[in-house]
Order: C-alpha cells, then structure tokens, then sequence
C-alpha cells in the first residue's frame, strides 16, 4: 500500500525443489535404488518441467519420513537414474515398508548473535536438519520453522532445530507451523500428495526466549515431538503459548 514500507524477508530457506517421493526397491550399504525414475527423468510422481532430467543431486539429503528406519537422513554422494549412493550405510536399513524424500539439503545451520529489525519473517523454510537459532535479537520479526511441500515438488520437513535464548521486542513471535492453516500461501492443504500424513516440523525445542510487548508462541501445522519449555512471554497481545491441536501433537509446554 502507498506510504508503506516493503517489509523484506530477513532470512528464508525458499527454494531448491526435489528429486524423488516415493518407494525404495532395495537397499546395499550405502546404495539405495529407487523403485520409480525421479522427477527430472520425466516419469516419476509430480514430474516436473524444472528438474533437469539427469540432474547431479550431490550434497542432496535422503530422509526417511516413515515406514522402516524413519527419522534417518544421508547425504548423496552419487546418483544415476534409480541408483543413489549415500555417504554412509543407514542404521536401520529402509525397506518396502519404508517412504523416502529427495531434496535438497538446507541443514547444519547455525544462527547465533545476529539481529533483524522490521523483517516480514524469518524463517527455517523446508528441508531445514539439524539446526540452531540461539542469542538473536528479533526487533518486530517473527522466527519462524516452517515445514514446507513446496510448489509441489514434494515434501520438505524440518528435523532437530533447536531456538534458544533469543530475545524479540516488540515480538512478533516465535512460530512452528507448515503449509496449511492460515498460511496455506501453496493452496497445498495438509497433504497435497495424498501419501504421507506425517510431521513437517519433527524434534523442535524452543527454549529459554523472551517475547515481549507483542505475539507469543504458537506451535501449528503437522508438528510433532515439541518440546516448549522455560521462556518468558511479557506483556502479550494475545495467547502466550497457543497450541493448535488440529494436526500438531506430542507437544510439551512447561
């Protein structure tokens, strides 16, 4: 609107698309091979005109969003066609049983003792593991983990991210939310692919923040496995910690 600044994103994850959702054929070491071709080959699910057809998924993460040896992720090395090879043998090897994701990885970040004034949002967008926002200051910015399916290109939760100790005034929140709800921006609904009813946001803490004179906590979307505990919400506007139980669980707020 006229006389309003543009308020930019501070920091966002966007981006990256994917490779593969789908089965797995057979598993040796740290070989994986694919039970349908991946998108850029033309015949796999959601293919899409922006993978490249043979494209080089280096440094690309396999996740393991359920079924047998769920929660594991590896790094790729190698691929051709349905032929993966990852860095390092799985714990628990996947099977027939098991669902696996392809994408990009944006993950084993670390966000300490920055600060971001009047951003629209900042946020760990998607294919975000393993990471920690601690010691920031957040002037009138929201932090926000948000697990994604981006443009349709498969799903991109975020794993093991870790908030603490950050400090936002006026606070614009601290969030954990993904593409359905009211900020559905994909049209996407909960589950755009009709496979996979599991967490985008999984193994979340956010711990030890101070929020004041503005929003709290609000832990959405598919999130499970959240832990909330020991942060001071001052001078709230509204809820301090509002958990919507639509589709999140196994969330602890102490």
């Amino acid at each position: 609107p006229a006389g309003v600044p543009h308020r930019l994103e501070g920091l966002t994850l966007d981006g990256g698309g994917g490779a593969y959702t789908g089965g797995v054929s057979s598993v040796s070491g740290s070989l994986v091979t694919l039970d349908e071709d991946p998108y850029g080959n033309g015949t796999g699910s959601y293919s899409s005109g922006s993978q490249r057809v043979g494209a080089n998924w280096t440094g690309a993460a396999v996740l393991i969003l359920e079924g047998r040896g769920a929660g594991q992720w590896r790094r790729v090395l190698a691929n051709h066609n349905r032929s993966w090879t990852v860095d390092r043998s799985w714990e628990v090897e996947p099977d027939a049983s098991s669902l696996i994701q392809i994408a990009p990885l944006r993950g084993h970040i670390l966000l300490v003792g920055n600060s971001w004034t009047t951003a629209s949002t900042v946020q760990l967008y998607g294919m975000c593991i393993e990471a920690v926002g601690a010691e920031n200051l957040f002037d009138r910015s929201p932090l926000k983990i948000w697990g994604r399916s981006p443009h349709y290109w498969g799903y991109q939760p975020n794993w093991r991210v870790e908030v603490a100790r950050n400090q936002l005034s006026p606070s614009k929140g601290i969030g954990s939310l993904s593409c359905d709800e009211s900020f559905d921006l994909c049209h996407e609904g909960v589950n755009p692919f009709g496979f996979y009813d599991g967490a985008l946001n999984s193994d979340v803490v956010i711990r030890g923040n101070q929020l004041s004179d503005g929003e709290g906590i609000w832990i959405g979307g598919v999130s499970s496995d959240v832990v909330v505990e020991h942060n001071a919400v001052l001078r709230p506007t509204g809820i301090p910690i509002n958990v919507n139980y639509t589709h999140a669980d196994h969330v602890l707020v102490r």
